[in-house]
């Protein structure tokens, strides 16, 4: 009877041990989880447009840790959280140096774009200006093309300016893809107007990729 007794309390004691030991471990668990669910917080929209694919992996460490938590596998939390937090505060940092670079690249083809493309226009312009003044077409020029030119270029050139003006106001995925289809039309009536240096004038230019 008395080492019934005996054993009952033994359990009773290692019982309470362990939910005291577990207790004490839910506390920092608890804390280390918030910490890295802040840090993922506090880049997840730049590093979702520009490392997508890091953004993915940290999330889902995120997620076994948590379900962890929710387990009451403490010990796991509290092992596996300084390595996440790691990673989750050098999210961040990648994500600025990414964008960084595609803004970069960006102004980098704007540049290109602005600089050109008054040439290009000057020059079917003036194309335009000399069929319309001649007595004879080249061969494969005809009178509508030279006429369905000009309301091409009349189009460009409104595109061109909402593309500078949203440059101007910081939209610059918008500039640029309006620049760039400016360019492809401004390539495209060259060739056919048969302009001097066309390819080396107007050649379309990729637009950048924001994610990596």
């Amino acid at each position: 009877m008395k080492t019934t007794i005996h054993v009952r309390l033994a359990a009773a004691m290692l019982g309470g041990l362990l939910l005291a030991a577990c207790g004490s471990q839910m506390e920092p668990a608890q804390k280390a989880l918030a910490e890295i669910e802040a840090a993922v917080t506090a880049s997840a929209n730049e590093a979702a447009k520009y490392i997508p694919n890091r953004a993915e992996e940290v999330n889902a460490k995120l997620a076994e840790i948590k379900a962890a938590f929710e387990k009451g596998d403490y010990v796991a939390v509290i092992t596996g959280a300084p390595a996440l937090l790691t990673e989750a505060k050098a999210l961040a940092v990648e994500a600025a140096t990414k964008k960084q670079e595609f803004f970069d690249a960006i102004n980098q083809q704007w540049g290109q774009l602005s600089s050109g493309m008054p040439q290009a226009v000057a020059a079917i312009e003036a194309q335009i200006a000399k069929y319309e003044q001649a007595a004879q077409l080249p061969e494969g020029v005809t009178r509508q093309a030279v006429t369905d030119a000009k309301q091409v270029l009349a189009d460009a050139k409104t595109t061109w300016a909402e593309a500078t003006t949203a440059f101007g106001e910081g939209r610059l995925e918008e500039a640029i893809s309006k620049g760039s289809q400016v360019q492809a039309r401004a390539q495209e009536l060259m060739e056919s107007l048969k302009v001097p240096g066309a390819a080396a004038t107007a050649a379309p230019a990729p637009a950048p990729a924001p994610a990596g």
